[in-house]
């Protein structure tokens, strides 16, 4: 049975940081933070099948969101991200740690990675690393930590250059590639698709994209779930 409940996060000048913890009546010692973008709140369809499915292999799941009325000035992001993994540490202690970052969410993950602040044997998810944080990528190329990064071919979130953006974002995959040289990390480029794994317009090929979503990622996790072979192509 899986409850759920807040845990009293005071983030910029003690402001509260929205989150539910979902968790089972006997904690597990592999906790999972998701960490969201703001446009892309944690219930949204990729990172709701990622909570669902890290809740199935056997974890306890912080969920986030982050609630600003504009852009998050860097000290009031940075304020939140350290009251959220303080917070955490003090009410759920754990041997397996799990950080699943998307979009913004995946410049908390290297706030925290340059912060030296994860324990060693901690494991990240990068989902769609904006084209425009150099120091993500940067934090990426010398990151010691085994990593899964996830990141669709066309990226909606540059309207100036529409869905073409990924291409600056890697390069003609150039800079995927760079990240490719870091052995600590898995990386898999989603053909077709923005960074919320979605083709818009086709819905049945975005389900076969988070589909294939969901199985990479529990084989990088070794989760112990399985699938059921019920969909047939």
């Amino acid at each position: 049975m899986i409850l759920t409940n807040s845990l009293p996060i005071d983030g910029y000048r003690g402001l509260a940081v929205k989150n539910v913890l979902f968790r089972r009546e006997v904690p597990s010692d592999h906790l999972v933070f998701i960490f969201p973008d703001v446009r892309y709140p944690s219930s949204a369809p990729l990172l709701y099948y990622t909570r669902e499915l890290l809740l199935a292999g056997g974890a306890d799941v912080l969920a986030v969101d982050f609630d600003y009325p504009e852009e998050p000035r860097n000290l009031h992001f940075l304020d939140d991200v350290v009251g959220i993994y303080e917070t955490a540490e003090l009410y759920h202690p754990f041997e397996r740690l799990t950080l699943v970052g998307k979009a913004l969410g995946t410049l908390a993950a290297a706030y925290l990675v340059r912060e030296d602040k994860l324990p060693e044997q901690a494991e990240l998810v990068w989902i769609g690393p904006p084209a425009d944080a150099p120091s993500v990528l940067e934090t990426l190329r010398q990151c010691r930590y085994r990593s899964l990064v996830v990141a669709g071919s066309c990226d909606g979130s540059h309207p100036s250059v529409g869905l073409k953006a990924r291409a600056t974002a890697f390069g003609e995959r150039a800079e995927l590639l760079e990240l490719r040289s870091n052995d600590r990390l898995t990386v898999h480029l989603f053909e077709g698709s923005d960074d919320n794994l979605e083709r818009p317009g086709e819905p049945l090929v975005s389900l076969e994209l988070l589909g294939s979503y969901v199985h990479l990622l529990a084989d990088f996790l070794e989760l112990p779930v399985r699938s059921s072979g019920i969909i047939n192509r």
